[in-house]
């Protein structure tokens, strides 16, 4: 049985982000079904490992970079001094999901935006220094 709080966490979390570029840049994420299907079963207790396999094109990176981002600020637990590793193909597909969470992170409340930290060298990170709202 999925952990309903954990999921439901992530889908307003992610839900409340904005379209960082192309053309629907700046309105709402909107979740497809399968998208939140896919959460709920991540975050289902018996679970350690979620694998989505889509075809090209259906937004797997941009997925996983908001869920990313949700974990870096904690939105389904208090980890102190947590660590998200993104891991990816390639070098360019990397690159393409930190720009998805530096884009991401553009669209959220300037109080929150202040307490990140983007390093593009010699890694790309991204450091959060305190906990989401209302938590």
């Amino acid at each position: 049985m999925a952990s309903r709080t954990e999921a439901a966490a992530v889908i307003r979390f992610i839900e409340q982000l904005k379209i960082p570029e192309g053309p629907k840049a700046g309105q709402d994420l909107k979740l497809a079904p399968y998208q939140k299907k896919f959460i709920r079963g991540a975050f289902a207790k018996e679970n350690n490992i979620a694998v989505l396999s889509i075809g090209r094109g259906n937004a797997k990176t941009a997925l996983s970079s908001a869920i990313a981002l949700a974990c870096l600020f904690g939105v389904w637990d208090h980890q102190p001094r947590r660590e998200v590793v993104v891991a990816a193909r390639s070098k360019e597909q990397g690159r393409i999901a930190f720009d998805f969470i530096v884009g991401f992170l553009q669209t959220l409340p300037g109080e929150m935006q202040q307490r990140v930290q983007v390093r593009r060298n010699p890694r790309l990170e991204i450091e959060y220094d305190g906990e989401v709202e209302g938590k």
